[in-house]
């Protein structure tokens, strides 16, 4: 897939900022965007529709951008549209329920092209991420656990490692869930969130490196955390690589087929 097939639905509520935005995407090449003003109207448009990517700003007339990202991230369809934030709001805690929504990406306003570009090529790698390469087995062997509190964020990671050729793939809303797995199966790959009640990721992957029959499973953290500390509290854990909330799709196949081999 190229920029030029994408099919994009941008939600705006301002005029301007809309036609700003469809003039930048159309300059990429992109000339399949469709326009919505608020939530409501976007999911009224995603309904029956296959689109492949959902840009919105963060403050609708009827919902937050979180609130439409997990509408997005919870239809019913085997391929969900990928959702990108654009946005002037730099707080932290207002961008939080972005990351945990399933959000691909977050674009501060005003962008660059360049950065646009990026961005739009980044969602092409969660849509079509490609066939894992492993050097002694297939990517349908590869037996992953997905642990997570965020539904959202579970689905947006089971349809990437779909996409990489990955069929058994079981998940955990929690550590506690996770840990009892760990004991109960045998996998290949743990992809964790840091902050979740009861068993946070850091204890999870102490468990397994000092606890469980499988101290060597490699540890994926996919987090929003940003304090350094915290994250090198998950590295001395045993964690094995670490992304950001929003991740690079590349960067984690990158990790995965670098820590499998």
């Amino acid at each position: 897939m190229k920029l030029a097939d994408l099919a994009v639905l941008l939600v705006e509520p301002s005029p301007i900022q809309t036609r700003i935005i469809v003039a930048r995407l159309q300059a990429l090449g992109i000339v399949r965007v469709q326009t919505a003003r608020s939530g409501s109207e976007a999911l009224a448009v995603l309904d029956g529709q296959d689109l492949h990517l959902v840009m919105s700003a963060m403050y609708l007339p009827d919902m937050n951008g979180d609130a439409l990202a997990r509408a997005v991230n919870t239809l019913e369809r085997r391929f969900r549209p990928a959702f990108v934030l654009l946005s002037s709001e730099t707080r932290a805690p207002q961008l939080e329920p972005l990351r945990q929504a399933g959000a691909a990406a977050i674009v501060r306003k005003p962008f660059a092209a360049g950065e646009l570009r990026a961005t739009l090529a980044d969602v092409l790698d969660h849509l079509e991420p490609g066939q894992l390469h492993l050097a002694d087995r297939e990517a349908e062997e590869v037996r992953v656990l997905l642990v997570d509190d965020s539904a959202p964020v579970r689905r947006l990671l089971r349809q990437l490692l779909a996409g990489m050729g990955i069929e058994q793939i079981s998940e955990a809303p929690g550590g506690i869930e996770a840990r009892a797995l760990v004991e109960a199966q045998f996998f290949d790959l743990v992809i964790t969130d840091l902050h979740m009640p009861g068993l946070d990721g850091v204890g999870l992957t102490r468990h397994i490196r000092t606890d469980s029959a499988q101290r060597s499973l490699p540890v994926i953290m996919v987090t929003s955390e940003a304090d350094a500390a915290r994250l090198a509290e998950a590295r001395a854990a045993g964690v094995s690589e670490i992304c950001c909330k929003p991740f690079e799709a590349r960067r984690l196949k990158g990790y995965i087929e670098r820590l499998l081999g």
